[in-house]
């Protein structure tokens, strides 16, 4: 059904809030189309003029002509709109964003520059095998919020949530490498204060403390399509990534959080702590670790 109300005076305006609103500002006429999306999705497009009188018989003819063609470019819009939306959250803004563009065959990537930072939930498997499923995926969502959230705040990138912890990378060059040094830093100070809020509710609930490790590294990682045929995974991967999970491991031992590399480490602002060379899963030598200095 087409609405049309006259916005000048002595109209109604109280039938919709909208036209006190659009009367307030001068306008003189309103008129709304129901536009039919696919799946029998119903939306409308509306129209208003300043004109003194509003519409003429043929303008709102005109406009009436029109809606075939505004329906079918609107829904297109709003379909790619909802995929970006989707592709978004489940792969992440960059990863979404190629995809959408047709970023889809396998082996397809690049090498970037980055700092990887890896987090991972500490004690989870045997509280995961004695609390009920649904705890348990509340846990893990305010986890991921505590922990996850600073990171996309500064823009950095959460590539894959695996089990318990997840993979991020904040993209770097030569010219700001130390500036997202130290918001990689900031992100995890932040994350830990989150996860300490985030204990005291749990206590209040009768509910188990969270502990997690954390680790950074940069250098270059490879970054694109990886997986089957049938499925991909846009992600990086390279020594790189290995070595920071290979370092957050090393928390449990260590007691700290988080462990820098080397490499991390030289592009600090921040004063680090040296804890030493530790022999690391799979690395033929030991690697220097470092730690944001204690105050």
């Amino acid at each position: 059904m087409v609405i049309r109300r006259s916005l000048e005076p002595p109209a109604n305006l109280a039938e919709f809030p909208i036209l006190a609103d659009l009367a307030a500002e001068g306008l003189t006429d309103y008129v709304a189309h129901p536009i039919e999306f696919s799946a029998e999705r119903r939306n409308a497009v509306t129209w208003a003029t300043d004109r003194p009188g509003g519409f003429t018989a043929d303008e709102v003819d005109l406009l009436a002509d029109i809606v075939p063609i505004l329906s079918t470019i609107l829904e297109a819009q709003s379909t790619r709109r909802t995929a970006a939306a989707l592709l978004d959250t489940y792969l992440g803004r960059d990863p979404g964003g190629r995809v959408l563009d047709g970023t889809i065959v396998r082996g397809t990537g690049e090498t970037l520059h980055a700092i990887i930072l890896a987090c991972d939930l500490r004690g989870f498997t045997p509280y995961s095998d004695t609390s009920d499923p649904g705890e348990v995926i509340a846990t893990l969502n305010d986890f991921f919020d505590a922990t996850g959230g600073p990171v996309t705040a500064r823009g950095g990138e959460i590539l894959k949530f695996i089990g318990d912890g997840f993979l991020a990378i904040f993209r770097i060059d030569d010219n700001c490498a130390t500036q997202w040094a130290g918001v990689a830093l900031e992100a995890v100070a932040e994350a830990k204060s989150n996860v300490d809020a985030l204990n005291l509710r749990r206590k209040a609930a009768g509910l188990s403390e969270l502990r997690f490790g954390t680790a950074l590294h940069a250098g270059e990682v490879a970054y694109g399509n990886i997986g089957t045929a049938d499925r991909l995974d846009f992600t990086v991967i390279g020594p790189v990534v290995n070595l920071a999970f290979r370092l957050e491991a090393l928390t449990k031992k260590l007691g700290r959080a988080p462990l820098l590399s080397a490499d991390f480490a030289g592009l600090c602002d921040a004063a680090v702590e040296p804890l030493g060379a530790h022999a690391l899963r799979g690395l033929s030598m030991p690697v220097e670790v470092f730690a944001p200095a204690r105050p």
